[in-house]
């Protein structure tokens, strides 16, 4: 198997594994920026990108995330 490489990029002066990628939805491509995390059992992203694919994140239903620093993300709306 061959590797792959990714230059992290940097945010708000810190360095992310951001990756760019595309999502389709509903015979469209949607470009997202991703942060990389092997480990994750979900992908998150803002609601700008649910806003440009025409998603309505606000009818999704509310859970409790905690991420490995101990952070708890109030809610994600989870989209069925």
């Amino acid at each position: 198997m061959s590797a792959v490489i990714y230059n992290y990029k940097t945010f708000r002066g810190l360095k992310f594994p951001i990756v760019n990628l595309s999502i389709f939805y509903e015979e469209g491509w949607y470009p997202v920026g991703a942060y990389v995390d092997s480990g994750a059992t979900y992908s998150v992203f803002s609601a700008q990108v649910a806003d440009q694919m025409g998603l309505s994140y606000t009818e999704g239903y509310r859970k409790y995330v905690q991420v490995e620093t101990g952070l708890l993300f109030p809610y994600i709306c989870m989209i069925l």
